[in-house]
């Protein structure tokens, strides 16, 4: 029987011999550089038959193989009549050579060349070839799996094949997903259509804004802040915004009184004159004196009062040639329907008359005709034979003696006050026919 060397004695054999130029066995293997033909000698161990001649043997002996095509060509010198192919005895196993002639690699394996590609025509898994002399170990015991590729040469000085594991490339790896863009963050909710027509907010506190106050003049930046001013029921703070100077105040603008708490008192609405309905309420307030921009006040979008709901004290004797007359007394813009008036720089026959906001009444003769003791309306300051006021709201005050006022000394000097002080709050809202919805739903009470 035939020894059987471990394949990596072999590996050394063959490159000792490829070294030398010798075949295995030590024989000289100038001879494998071309296929055998018809007739010439053939073994497992032999160069192989030219295709498409097998290596065909006496099958009973096995003593002698040649070329042949198996109907005679290249026979005669075979002793024995019965012939029979050569055929590989097993599979190659993993790491056991192999080329395009020799013995098929195992099922699972493929023949892999030093080169890094498989090799063309060689055996593969799931075929099982019987063609030609084998060339390449055929007896020798199966290698140890092999992960990689061998990079000495055959004794020929070709690529050096081995029957290696079929290595599918590897699944793609899913590129990870991209993560979510960063969350910017929301815009701020914009103001309720009510809060974005509010131009003005005074609240009875300390900060007097008088005529000359800068509150009034200053068109740069928007004062006070806090979370309920100017749309919410109650307010907190003195309030001027933006749209001050920058809304045009359209077909229609709208004067809110609240008492303590936020407590509606009053609306009053007017429609304005065309030729101003593209100013802002800051170049009315600031502009021409004594400009009437609208007409008379809309009873019909207009609601409330002072005066008649008992929020102001009646029946008394008042100055300034009032005396006890009802229609002379109140607040000017909830209690009467006058047209307004902006930047009043005369009225009520006093000395001075400096008003940010007011009414015809301040021109009024007749029953409520003025000795120069009165004033009222919003941001103003009074002189009259050297008695003086300056405050930032103020209802009809006739004096001396007087019996109404707003807030504290902090909001009107009020001279010769002999009644009772009374928490009003304003809020003046410009182009209110487009937020007529909004701002009502504002208004509560």
């Amino acid at each position: 029987m035939r020894r059987h060397l471990p394949s990596r004695l072999i590996l050394l054999l063959l490159a000792a011999d490829a070294a030398l130029g010798k075949g295995p066995g030590g024989k000289e293997r100038g001879g494998n550089k071309r296929r055998l033909h018809s007739g010439e000698t053939c073994d497992e161990q032999g160069p192989a038959c030219e295709a498409p001649l097998d290596c065909i043997c006496n099958d009973s002996t096995a003593t002698r193989c040649v070329c042949g095509d198996g109907k005679g060509a290249g026979l005669a010198d075979v002793p024995d009549a019965t012939l029979t192919r050569r055929r590989r005895r097993r599979r190659l196993h993993s790491g056991e050579i192999c080329d395009a002639m020799g013995p098929a690699c195992g099922d699972g394996l493929e023949c892999v060349c030093t080169s890094g590609r498989r090799l063309l025509g060689a055996p593969t898994h799931g075929h099982h070839h019987s063609g030609g002399g084998s060339s390449g170990s055929s007896g020798g015991s199966s290698g140890g799996s092999s992960a990689g590729y061998h990079s000495s040469g055959t004794s020929s000085g070709g690529p050096l094949c081995y029957c290696e594991y079929d290595s599918p490339p590897p699944p793609a790896i899913p590129a990870p997903p991209m993560p979510p863009p960063p969350e910017l963050p929301l815009p701020p909710a914009p103001p309720p259509l009510g809060c974005s027509h509010a131009a003005i907010v005074l609240v009875n506190n300390n900060d007097k804004r008088q005529y000359n106050n800068a509150f009034w003049t200053d068109d740069t930046s928007e004062i006070g802040s806090g979370p309920n001013i100017g749309c919410g029921s109650t307010w907190n703070e003195d309030k001027r915004y933006s749209a001050y100077w920058t809304m045009p105040i359209g077909t229609e603008v709208m004067l809110v009184a609240r008492g303590s708490g936020g407590t509606l008192l009053g609306k009053a609405v007017y429609p304005v004159l065309t030729a101003h309905q593209g100013s802002t309420l800051f170049q009315l307030l600031t502009g021409t004196h004594q400009t009437t921009f609208t007409g008379p006040k809309d009873a019909t979008k207009s609601a409330g009062g002072l005066w008649n709901a008992g929020h102001l004290r009646t029946g008394d004797g008042h100055g300034g040639g009032a005396g006890s007359n009802a229609q002379c007394l109140g607040d000017l813009f909830m209690d009467h329907d006058d047209a307004l008036i902006a930047n009043a720089n005369s009225g009520y026959n006093s000395h001075t008359t400096q008003i940010r906001l007011a009414t015809n009444f301040i021109t009024t003769q007749g029953p409520c005709g003025s000795n120069g003791h009165w004033y009222g309306g919003i941001g103003g300051y009074h002189h009259h034979s050297g008695w003086t006021s300056n405050y930032e709201s103020a209802p009809s005050y006739p004096y001396c003696n007087s019996y109404n006022a707003y807030g504290n000394s902090g909001n009107d000097d009020a001279p010769c006050l002999y009644g009772q002080r009374t928490h009003v709050d304003f809020a003046i809202y410009v182009d209110a026919a487009a937020a007529v919805n909004a701002i009502q739903g504002h208004l509560g009470g």
